[in-house]
């Protein structure tokens, strides 16, 4: 996944001041689950949290919490990840 226009640092300091007291974590979730719905993020695509995290210019927990949650939802599969030469085994995440 490059790095998608609908995840930028603007994109959350507009919804914190639309409401200072949203929980950053519900904010990064309607953000990734509107990239979802306007398939910004592609069906099958792997979801890269560091990629979200660094666009969004956020903790990577944040980003984690709203893909768990929307893993909860049912909304993103989680699926285990292949290994990878030189890469310890990791879980990856796919709309």
């Amino acid at each position: 996944m490059d790095k998608k226009t609908c995840f930028t640092a603007e994109t959350i300091q507009t919804r914190l001041s639309a409401n200072p007291f949203a929980k950053l974590s519900d904010i990064v979730l309607d953000i990734i689950q509107e990239a979802i719905i306007n398939l910004d993020i592609l069906p099958g695509e792997k979801i890269n949290m560091t990629a979200i995290a660094e666009s969004l210019n956020v903790s990577r927990a944040p980003v984690r919490e709203a893909i768990n949650a929307l893993v909860k939802e049912g909304f993103v599969v989680e699926k285990p990840n292949v290994n990878e030469i030189g890469r310890a085994s990791c879980r990856e995440r796919v709309y």
